[in-house]
């Protein structure tokens, strides 16, 4: 008798068991509900080859998950992992889908799910580094020798972007520069388009160019202009005035060649003309102006009123 009623006891307590197991999990449920949030995450690869490189390849995706509030609301993004998985993939594009793991609950979506990406194998090669010219220096002042520190410099990265490098230059800028000066300067790959290629490597990345500051001169033809002074005595005009040779070859400083329209000769005077007559002039020279000629022939014709 005892037995049997002991065994019909059991009944009652499982019901009561699962019924308190409910009721816990609907009370959890309305305290902790179950909800969804999306996080920014970083996409790792994995499986990549050694001495491989990968191309186009976001950094970060969007991840939406679901989970109970108590997780959410206190989770470190980084608890959830995204990933490529790239093992055994060869040189060329691939479409690759993107991978999460979420252990303390549920991925609902990843954005971008797949993704396009280029895969290479990592090369090296060594150019010769070159200045390239930035900027106004002061006025008549140009850059002239140039000491370059190191000479050559390795650039590495994927094989098909360091077969396209063309040179590697150090821009140096002269902005206002005097004097002689020393300068550290990045140093960048450049294509053979003539675009620059930040995701090459550069080692060194810097080169110490010392730069030389020098005069500046340019050389050009200049007209030659009579400075003819005094009057014509009584009873003769002048005809024509004539310069040999008419123009010069000079050599000067840019700001004051481009304020110069042409070069005087020294005075003659027209008081002493009693006729036509040819006189040899020495020509007045502006300060910094250099020339092969310092004279100039002046031929007056005259004629009677």
């Amino acid at each position: 008798m005892r037995n049997y009623v002991t065994e019909n006891n059991w009944l009652p307590r499982i019901l009561c068991v699962v019924l308190a197991c409910c009721l816990w999990l609907y009370v959890m449920n309305e305290q902790n509900p179950i909800i969804e949030r999306s996080f920014v995450v970083n996409l790792e690869t994995r499986g990549l080859q050694s001495g491989m490189l990968v191309f186009n390849a976001p950094t970060k995706v969007n991840v939406k998950v679901r989970s109970s509030r108590s997780i959410l609301g206190d989770i470190n993004p980084e608890t959830i992992t995204a990933y490529l998985n790239l093992e055994n993939m060869k040189v060329g594009q691939h479409a690759v889908t993107v991978a999460c793991d979420f252990p303390k609950g549920e991925v609902l979506e990843i954005s971008p799910k797949v993704v396009n990406l280029y895969i290479d194998v990592s090369k090296e090669k060594t150019l010769p580094v070159t200045t390239r010219i930035v900027g106004i220096p002061a006025a008549d002042l140009t850059v002239g020798r140039r000491v370059v520190t190191p000479t050559e410099v390795k650039v590495k990265g994927a094989a098909h972007r360091v077969d396209a490098v063309e040179r590697v230059i150090a821009p140096l800028d002269i902005t206002e520069r005097k004097d002689d000066f020393t300068a550290h300067i990045n140093l960048v790959a450049v294509g053979t388009d003539g675009i620059e290629m930040p995701d090459l490597v550069v080692e060194p990345a810097v080169a110490a160019v010392e730069a030389k500051m020098v005069h500046q001169l340019v050389t050009t033809d200049v007209s030659v202009k009579a400075n003819l002074t005094g009057t014509l005595p009584a009873g003769l005009k002048l005809a024509k005035v004539e310069l040999v040779p008419a123009q010069l070859k000079v050599t000067a400083p840019p700001s004051t060649l481009e304020k110069t329209t042409a070069i005087a000769t020294a005075p003659v005077d027209l008081s002493k003309v009693n006729g036509n007559m040819a006189v040899k002039v020495a020509l007045e020279l502006p300060e910094g102006f250099v020339s092969d000629t310092h004279n100039v022939e002046v031929r007056l014709s005259v004629e009677k009123e």
